[in-house]
């Protein structure tokens, strides 16, 4: 049996000039060091996003969302990062057997697809998922205990 987490990426970061940033109550987004955005055709402006659509880069803030202990069998951490990807972004009447089933706890959930920037825990093994299939990356360091729930992305319970 594999344990398997999924973590999805919510660092967020200026489509202008890629500063990490964070929306206050007002939907405005700020940049962590305060400074304005010389590259916003906008009156200097951040416009804020999910940074993680252009790859998972160590010390992304990663939020746990989903845990299964798969039985369904022996296989390598790519081969179930791949499936993991597809449970999370395939329709159910494409997957079969214990995939299905997982997929049916996945979307229960009502989780977001799991995608480019996120980060599959398989065993001991983390993959991060890139535009094509996955690349192995070191044990991260900025995983959230704490995250104000959203539709898309829901905490793990503890």
């Amino acid at each position: 049996m594999t344990k398997i987490t999924v973590f999805h990426n919510v660092a967020r970061e200026c489509r202008y000039c890629s500063e990490r940033v964070v929306e206050d109550n007002d939907g405005i987004w700020h940049s962590a060091t305060g400074n304005y955005c010389a590259d916003s055709p906008d009156a200097y402006l951040h416009l804020g996003g999910l940074a993680s659509f252009g790859g998972y880069k160590a010390g992304q803030p990663l939020v746990p969302v989903f845990t299964v202990d798969w039985n369904g069998g022996a296989a390598g951490p790519h081969v179930l990062a791949e499936m993991m990807f597809s449970i999370g972004n395939a329709p159910a009447e494409y997957l079969t057997g214990s995939s299905q089933t997982v997929a049916a706890a996945y979307r229960e959930r009502k989780l977001r697809s799991l995608s480019v920037g996120d980060v599959v825990q398989i065993g001991e093994v983390f993959m991060a998922c890139q535009s094509v299939g996955f690349t192995e990356v070191e044990q991260p360091a900025n995983i959230l205990t704490e995250w104000h729930e959203t539709t898309c992305t829901v905490l793990l319970p503890v």
